[in-house]
Parts: structure tokens; sequence; C-alpha cells
């Protein structure tokens, strides 16, 4: 737990500079008859992400879940728990990376 805190500390300072950046980027190096469109496109784009990741995170767990099954919690305590399932926030915080390289 430590450590998604940890990462998610960091993904949320690089994201929260990112947005302002990229508006004001946009805004000083565009001509004036674009700079309104491409200002709506870069706004646009922070909606996107966000419903990319949520499929991604849906996706990553559906493909878990069909792998590793495991009895419901109410059937058996112990087994309901999967030891691979620790690996799937660290496979779409993974994805979250990969446009940034």
């Amino acid at each position: 737990m430590a450590t998604l805190c940890y990462f998610r500390f960091w993904i949320g300072f690089g994201i929260g500079g990112d947005y302002p950046l990229s508006a004001t980027i946009i805004s000083e190096y565009a001509n004036k008859q674009t700079r309104g469109a491409f200002i709506a496109v870069v706004l646009a784009m922070q909606g996107f992400r966000i419903l990319t990741s949520g499929n991604v995170a849906l996706i990553v767990s559906a493909a878990f879940d069909q792998t590793y099954k495991a009895p419901l919690y109410q059937q058996n305590a112990i087994a309901s728990i999967v030891l691979q399932a620790n690996y799937i926030w660290r496979f779409i915080l993974m994805f979250g990376a990969m446009p940034g390289q």
C-alpha cells in the first residue's frame, strides 16, 4: 500500500504540472486562427485520458479475473485472496506510464 501511495503521489504531481503547462504552451505557440481549436483539443484530451484509463483498468481486471479463478469471499475467505492480484494495479500504472516514454 505504501508503494501504491508513493507512486500515485508522483503521478498526481506530474499530471498537476502537465495540464496547465499544455494549455499555456499551445496558447503561446499557436497562431491566432487556430489557437482556440488547439486549446479545446488539449482540454478534451484530459477527458479522453480519464475514459481510457478506466477502460484499461477494466480490461486488466477482467483478464486477471479470467486467468486466476478464485472462490467468492463468502465461500472461502482465505482462498479468495489471489496473490497475483497484487500485480493488477502495477500493470495499470505501467500502462499509464507508456505514453510518456
